[in-house]
């Protein structure tokens, strides 16, 4: 009878540190997510987190941008691109300065993609309330030291009439931008030339 009971004892423990465990970071759309960091910094979540899907981890490629990866994005042949750092698995120096900059002003990371042809410089801002106009201007002109053809960055905005949240891309072409930090363009003409996507 004690040995029944020590069996039973030992496997509700382990059962329960099972469903302790697979709840641990909660749940997304029934799947269980996992906690992603590089050197042991928690990578910031903007869509889709990464979790474990018929047992196997999945991990959204753009939250790879923050460990450094680039790629880019073929969505007619929906081809996904990861390109090998030359540098021997590293990022440049000022590349990592830059990406550490934009983490610094609010931004999560640098994503490196193309689209359409052209080429994008993207990061997302957790939480674009406490950031200021000053600190965007700042993360636009570090996603400028990219050499791509558009900028962007992206927010969560939380609608209360439909009770429901989404990102929201805001997108400028480095050219104007280049053009705005140059004297050549006003900041009213600059913010004509956003182009706001949800």
């Amino acid at each position: 009878m004690k040995k029944k009971i020590a069996i039973s004892l030992m496997a509700s423990f382990c059962f329960a540190g099972v469903v302790h465990a697979a709840g641990m970071w909660g749940t997304y759309k029934g799947n269980d997510i996992i906690k992603l960091t590089v050197d042991g910094a928690d990578v910031k979540v903007a869509d889709v987190p990464a979790v474990i899907l018929n047992g196997r981890t999945m991990v959204p490629i753009y939250l790879l941008s923050q460990a450094g990866v680039t790629y880019s994005y073929d969505a007619k042949k929906q081809t996904v691109d990861v390109k090998k750092s030359k540098s021997g698995g590293s990022q440049s120096g000022s590349s990592l300065k830059t990406i550490k900059e934009v983490t610094k002003l609010g931004g999560n990371g640098v994503t490196l993609f193309e689209q359409d042809s052209k080429s994008y410089a993207s990061t997302y801002v957790e939480d674009e309330k406490n950031v200021t106009n000053e600190q965007l201007d700042r993360v636009y002109r570090q996603l400028l030291t990219y050499g791509t053809d558009m900028l962007t960055i992206s927010y969560d905005v939380y609608d209360e009439d439909k009770d429901e949240s989404y990102v929201l891309y805001v997108s400028i072409p480095a050219k104007d931008y280049q053009d705005f930090v140059n004297g050549k363009l006003t900041a009213d003409d600059i913010n004509k030339k956003f182009i706001v996507e949800a």
